[in-house]
C-alpha cells in the first residue's frame, strides 16, 4: 500500500518539486533502508533559523515529502519503530535542539502535516560540521556484531545471532545530525532469523 501511494504521489505533476530528487538506499544486515528527498542547496541566506525557521516542521523539499523506508523493525536512538515507509521531518527548536519526526502520513504536500500522525519523535543535538552546500541524507558507519539469545527460555541452550547497526545522517550547511539505528531482525515483532 505504501509503495502504491508513493508512486501515485510521484506521478502527480502538480506536487513535483523544482529541486532535484535524490534516491538513496543502503543495505544494513538483512534489509535495505531507502530514502527519497528533495535536495536544496545553500544560498546567500542563513539556513538554520532563517531559510529553515525555528519551531516549524521542515521536510527538506518545497512540495514533495521526504520519505524513508525500513524493511524491518528498527530501534532509532533505542526507540523501536516498525517496518514501513514514513514521512521524515526536522523540527529545529533552536540551534542546539532539533526534533526528528517519523510520520505515518506519506501523501499530499509538505504542508499537510498533523501531529496525530507522528509515529516517533526523537530529540537530537545538531553538531558543527564542515560546509555542505547540498543537503545530504543517508546511512553510514554500518557495523556488525553478535549477541546471544536463549532459545525458548532455556538459557543453557543459547544461540548467537548477528546484530547490525548504522547511523542515519542529515548534513547541510555547517550542521549535521546522527541517529543511531539498530536493526532488530524482526518484522512487526516476528523474528526472521533462521532457527
Amino acid at each position: 500500500g505504501s509503495l502504491i501511494a508513493y508512486n501515485n504521489l510521484l506521478g502527480n505533476s502538480r506536487l513535483k518539486s523544482k529541486l532535484p530528487r535524490v534516491e538513496v538506499s543502503e543495505t544494513v544486515g538483512n534489509s535495505t533502508i531507502s530514502i527519497s528527498y528533495s535536495q536544496p542547496t545553500v544560498n546567500w541566506k542563513k539556513t538554520w533559523g532563517k531559510r529553515v525557521p525555528f519551531k516549524k516542521n521542515w521536510t527538506m523539499g518545497d512540495k514533495e515529502k521526504t520519505l524513508i523506508t525500513f524493511e524491518e523493525d528498527v530501534k532509532i536512538n533505542n526507540i523501536r519503530l516498525g517496518a514501513g515507509t514514513y514521512g521524515f521531518y526536522v523540527y529545529p527548536v533552536n540551534n542546539n535542539d532539533w526534533q526528528i519526526i517519523f510520520s505515518k502520513d506519506i501523501n499530499g504536500t509538505v504542508d499537510q502535516y498533523d501531529k496525530v500522525d507522528d509515529m516517533l519523535r526523537v530529540s537530537v543535538v545538531p553538531q558543527e560540521a564542515p560546509l555542505q552546500k547540498d543537503l545530504k541524507i543517508g546511512v553510514e558507519n554500518i557495523e556488525e556484531s553478535t549477541k546471544e539469545i536463549c532459545r525458548g527460555g532455556d538459557c543453557d541452550n543459547k544461540k548467537i545471532i548477528p546484530v547490525f547497526s548504522a547511523d542515519l545522517y542529515l548534513k547541510w550547511e555547517t550542521r549535521k545530525i546522527l541517529l543511531n539505528l539498530k536493526m532488530t531482525g524482526e518484522l512487526r515483532g516476528n523474528g526472521f532469523y533462521p532457527k
